[in-house]
């Protein structure tokens, strides 16, 4: 999930949300208001209104279904890296990971 507040989007600024293996509940006190978690040591969560109920439960529904998947494995090859993404270490499920051809 990217996301950015209304005060950052005038700038650009942007911020990737892991949500697999991470959480997306309800916020009871809000109408039509979800909360994004992350996964991790670094968990970072985010809380995102919603101008309608459909629009409300579009976004649970698919969130829910990312947050609940488990990756094994994970392509990153000529992806010019040259750091290991942090949040790969995240998964207890990764078994097979492909870093060809980057400049680690």
């Amino acid at each position: 999930l990217i996301v950015s507040s209304v005060k950052e989007s005038q700038t650009g600024k942007m911020h990737v949300l892991p949500l697999i293996g991470g959480k997306v509940e309800e916020v009871k006190k809000h109408q039509h208001c979800l909360a994004f978690s992350s996964s991790g040591p670094q968990s970072q969560s985010y809380y995102i209104c919603f101008d309608t109920f459909t629009e409300y439960l579009r976004w649970l529904r698919q969130a829910s279904k990312i947050a609940s998947q488990r990756i094994s494995s994970v392509d990153l090859s000529c992806c010019s890296l040259e750091d290991m993404p942090a949040n790969l270490f995240y998964s207890q499920d990764l078994t097979h990971l492909n870093l060809k051809q980057n400049f680690l």
